[in-house]
């Protein structure tokens, strides 16, 4: 069972670097102001994870993004700059899946007046990259399995390679309501979602300065942690 445990969690990481987290936490009230620079900034947004023995995967994607005014919002340009993804290496192929995404359609993205970002401009229906399920199939191959864990693990991936997932950025994460805020849900194969978020924003112009959420995924007993952090600082 401690097997079929450790590669549950790895198969999770599968699913996360197809889709990101499953849901978001309510807002509370934003900045009181949102007035974002002409110059161009440095946004980051890392992702960490923990798997089930307890090791770390981290992946890092740095863009140039400008605010630009746009029929009564804002439109967000951007480019990735860099991407830097630590794995433990048997997971080294999922790492290069990770390193070689373009982020093809994140940019532009599109905030109201509010600084708030429009309804579908982060967010997308993803199944499972055919690679990333090749790779998840020959992690579950090589695995000290049962032919019943097998197959079970099996379904699994088959049950993540159907089901569309939604990527989405929070809401208010250019503008965020500043402090600690917790949401839960029930996914797939009995897991559970506990997702705390903690933010702060620059006092004169409401402006995305630190983004923290937690998910905790409770599986079999299990907690396994992944922590998206958005950062926004200025150029230089």
């Amino acid at each position: 069972m401690g097997a079929m445990m450790r590669l549950a969690s790895e198969l999770l990481l599968v699913a996360a670097l197809a889709c990101a987290t499953p849901l978001s936490a309510q807002s509370g009230p934003p900045a009181t102001t949102f007035a974002p620079p002409e110059s161009p900034m440095l946004l980051t947004r890392t992702v960490e994870r923990t798997l089930f023995d307890g090791k770390l995967v981290r992946a890092r994607r740095t863009y140039e993004i400008r605010f630009l005014p746009d029929s009564g919002g804002y439109r967000i340009e951007g480019k990735l700059l860099s991407v830097k993804v630590e794995v433990p290496a048997k997971l080294e192929a999922l790492a290069a899946l990770e390193r070689a995404r373009p982020d093809t359609g994140l940019f532009p993205m599109r905030l109201d007046a509010e600084g708030r970002l429009l309804a579908g401009k982060t967010e997308r229906a993803a199944t499972l990259d055919p690679r990333a399920q090749a790779a998840a199939r020959a992690m579950i191959r090589s695995a000290d399995l049962s032919r019943s864990e097998a197959r079970t693990a099996s379904a699994f991936v088959d049950g993540i390679a159907r089901s569309p997932t939604r990527t989405e950025w929070p809401v208010d994460l250019f503008r965020p309501a500043t402090g600690a805020r917790r949401a839960s849900s029930q996914g797939n194969a009995g897991a559970a979602f506990i997702v705390d978020i903690e933010a702060d924003a620059d006092d004169r112009t409401g402006l995305l300065s630190d983004f923290v959420r937690r998910v905790t995924t409770r599986l079999g007993g299990r907690d396994m942690v992944a922590t998206e952090r958005w950062t926004l600082a200025p150029i230089g």
